[in-house]
């Protein structure tokens, strides 16, 4: 083959000759490469995934837990802001009897 500068009839043009070649090896590469790191991050999540098997009875238990502590913490609320104001009234009485005597301190 000889060398011409200027492509002749028979010829393909230049781009697609040896532009568009390495455009098509370039996008493959690219693709080889995203499907190396896919497999690595897929291995992994995996291995992720089986450590936290054992973890999941654990997190139901808990939230099994949870539900049943919720009404009983909300009752519990419930009766304390009704309390609140009888045991501001407490702490008020309680000053006044600190304060006549001069040994008593509440801070």
């Amino acid at each position: 083959m000889e060398f011409r500068l200027l492509d002749g009839p028979d010829d393909p043009p230049t781009w697609r000759r040896y532009i568009f070649p390495s455009c098509i090896a370039a996008t493959l590469c690219f693709v080889l490469i995203q499907v190396v790191i896919m497999l690595v991050v897929a291995s992994r999540a995996a291995t992720t995934l089986a450590d936290l098997a054992p973890i999941t009875t654990e997190v139901r238990t808990t939230m099994q837990d949870v539900n049943v502590v919720m009404p009983e913490m909300r009752q519990t609320l419930k009766i304390l802001g009704k309390m609140l104001p009888e045991i501001e009234s407490g702490m008020d009485i309680l000053h006044q009897l600190c304060g006549s005597d001069p040994h008593c301190s509440i801070d």
